[in-house]
C-alpha cells in the first residue's frame, strides 16, 4: 500500500512538472520549474523572464477583474500544494500575472506562503502575485528597480522593506495587504494610491514623492520629507487618522490648516491635524483657506496698528505687520454676531461689503495661543454704476447710469481716442445723468465711476463702467 502511495505521488508530481515546464516553454526556452516532493516548495531557475504558469490562462483574463467563462472548467489543483517559490538567481523579471493566488472563484496558488527572490530580479511586472492571501513572507532583492500595479495587492504581508534602488512603484501595489508600517524610499519620485485598504497600516512614510491614501482604517500618521506644492486630497476615509506632516514635524515655521478647511485635504478623516510648509501660503491664500503659522512662543503680543480700508476697483482691508505674530485672524460682524472670516499670515485681505471688521494678532508655538486685543474698523463699500446709455444730440451727448449703493458723488472719464486709453476726468456730479456738451464730429468714449467721501476726507472709489460710445 505504502508502494502504491508513492508511486501515486510521485506520478502526480511528475505530472504537474510536465504542465508547469511546458507552460514555460512557451514563455521562455530559458526557465524551468521543479517541485521538490513532499515539500511544497517550487524552483523557478534560468535566466530572464519568469512568464505565467498555465500557458493561456491570463490570455483569458481581462486585469481589471473580468474573465471568460471557459476557465471555470479547467483543473487547476495541482497548483495547491506549492507553499513556498524559490526563484534563483539569473531571473531578471516576474511577468504580467506570473503567480496568481485567486481570482473570484478561480483558485490558483491559495497556499503560497513565502516567495524567496533573486538578487538579479530588476521587476516586478503587474499582477505577479496577485491575491495569493496566505503570502506572509516576500524579501526585495536590492538591486530591484520596478513593482508593478496590483503586483502584491492581497497578500498576507505584513511587513516589507523597500531597497532604495526602487525606482518605480504601480497603482495599488500594496493594496489591501496586512502591512503595519511602510516606508518609501527617496528613490521612488511618482507615486499613485498604493496601499489602499489597508486595515492594519500604522504608519506611512515618503521621502521624495506624495500619494493619495483611501481607506485605512487604523492609520495614525502620514509624514512626508517634501514639502506639500499645490492644494489636493492627501488622505481620504481613514478615520484614526491623527497627524500628517510635511517637511519635518519639528520644522520652525510650519504651518498648521484650521479644522473649518481639513476636508479640503483630508475628507473623511475627522481627527486629522496637518501641518505643511510655508512654501504653499500663496495657494492657500489663493483659495481662502485658513492656517496658523507656528512660530517660536512669546508672553504677549502688540495690537494690531494701521487698521485701515482701501477700495479703488479692489476692496482691500490691510494693517501693519506685529512683531513676533505667526498669523492674524480677522471677524466680520452680521446680525450682532462675530463670525471669523480669515485666518493666516498676510496682512491684508479682500472684502466684499460694508460692515464691521476686527483684527488681532496671534501667535502659536504648537501647542499654545497668545492673542493682541482686537483692533476694530467700520467699512464702507461704495456700489458700482452702470452707464447704461448714452444720446447723441447734435453737439450734445446725454449720459445715464444707475444709482450705486453709499455713493457720494460719481467720477466722468472720457476719451476721444479709443476705447481703452486716453482717458481724462471730465467733471464730477452728484447725480446719475449728465449732459456733455460742444462735442465735435467725432467718436466719443465715455465711461463713470461712483465714489465715497469719508469724513475723515479719504476717498474709496467703485470699478469703472462698461465704456460707451458717442458720435
Amino acid at each position: 500500500m505504502k508502494k502504491l502511495i508513492k508511486t501515486l505521488t510521485l506520478t502526480f508530481v511528475l505530472f504537474l512538472c510536465f504542465i508547469l515546464s511546458a507552460s514555460a516553454e512557451n514563455e521562455s526556452e530559458k526557465v524551468t520549474y521543479q517541485i521538490i516532493p513532499e515539500t511544497g516548495i517550487m524552483i523557478v531557475s534560468g535566466e530572464g523572464r519568469v512568464g505565467k504558469l498555465l500557458t493561456g490562462f491570463c490570455e483569458k483574463l481581462n486585469y481589471d477583474g473580468y474573465y471568460g467563462e471557459d476557465i471555470y472548467d479547467e483543473d487547476y489543483s495541482s497548483l495547491y500544494e506549492i507553499k513556498t517559490i524559490i526563484i534563483e538567481e539569473g531571473i531578471t523579471q516576474i511577468g504580467h500575472c506570473a503567480f496568481l493566488g485567486k481570482l473570484e472563484d478561480v483558485e490558483l496558488l491559495k497556499n503560497l506562503e513565502t516567495v524567496v527572490l533573486p538578487e538579479s530580479l530588476v521587476e516586478i511586472e503587474d499582477y505577479a502575485f496577485y491575491n495569493c492571501e496566505k503570502l506572509t513572507k516576500i524579501y526585495l532583492p536590492s538591486e530591484l528597480k520596478k513593482i508593478g500595479s496590483y503586483a502584491l495587492s492581497g497578500t498576507n504581508i505584513k511587513q516589507i522593506h523597500i531597497p532604495d534602488s526602487v525606482e518605480t512603484i504601480g497603482y495599488g501595489a500594496f493594496a489591501n495587504t496586512k502591512i503595519k508600517n511602510l516606508t518609501v524610499p527617496e528613490t521612488v519620485t511618482e507615486i499613485r494610491e498604493i496601499c489602499n485598504g489597508c486595515d492594519n497600516l500604522k504608519t506611512l512614510s515618503f521621502t521624495n514623492a506624495t500619494c493619495l491614501v483611501r481607506g485605512c482604517d487604523n492609520l495614525t500618521k502620514i509624514s512626508y520629507s517634501a514639502p506639500l506644492t499645490k492644494v489636493e486630497i492627501i488622505a481620504e476615509n481613514c478615520p484614526a487618522l491623527q497627524e500628517v506632516v510635511f517637511d519635518g514635524a519639528s520644522s520652525d515655521k510650519k504651518i498648521k490648516i484650521a479644522a473649518a478647511d481639513i476636508d479640503k485635504f483630508l475628507p473623511g478623516c475627522p481627527e486629522a491635524t496637518l501641518y505643511l510648509n510655508e512654501n504653499i501660503i500663496d495657494e492657500l491664500e489663493e483659495k481662502n483657506i485658513s492656517y496658523a503659522v507656528i512660530t517660536e512662543a512669546v508672553s504677549k503680543l502688540s495690537n494690531v496698528k494701521n487698521l485701515r480700508f482701501k477700495q479703488n476697483n479692489t476692496r482691500i482691508l490691510s494693517w501693519s505687520p506685529v512683531s513676533g505674530a505667526g498669523y492674524y485672524q480677522v471677524y466680520e460682524q452680521s446680525g450682532g454676531v462675530w463670525t471669523r472670516i480669515y485666518s493666516g499670515a498676510k496682512t491684508s485681505i479682500a472684502i466684499e461689503k460694508s460692515g464691521k471688521y476686527r483684527v488681532r494678532a496671534v501667535n502659536y508655538d504648537g501647542e499654545k495661543r497668545v492673542y493682541s486685543k482686537y483692533t476694530t474698523i467700520n467699512v464702507t463699500v461704495v456700489g458700482y454704476a452702470d452707464l447704461y446709455e448714452t444720446k447723441a444730440d447734435g453737439n450734445k451727448a446725454v449720459l445715464q447710469w444707475s444709482k450705486a449703493e453709499n455713493a457720494t458723488g460719481y467720477q466722468i472719464y472720457y476719451s476721444n481716442t479709443d476705447s481703452k486709453s486716453g482717458f481724462k476726468k471730465l467733471t464730477n456730479t452728484s447725480s446719475t445723468k449728465y449732459t456733455v456738451t460742444n462735442l465735435k464730429d467725432k467718436p466719443y468714449y465715455f465711461k463713470v465711476r461712483a465714489y465715497y467721501k469719508a469724513k475723515d476726507g479719504t476717498y474709496q472709489y467703485s470699478t469703472f463702467s462698461y465704456v460707451r460710445k458717442v458720435k
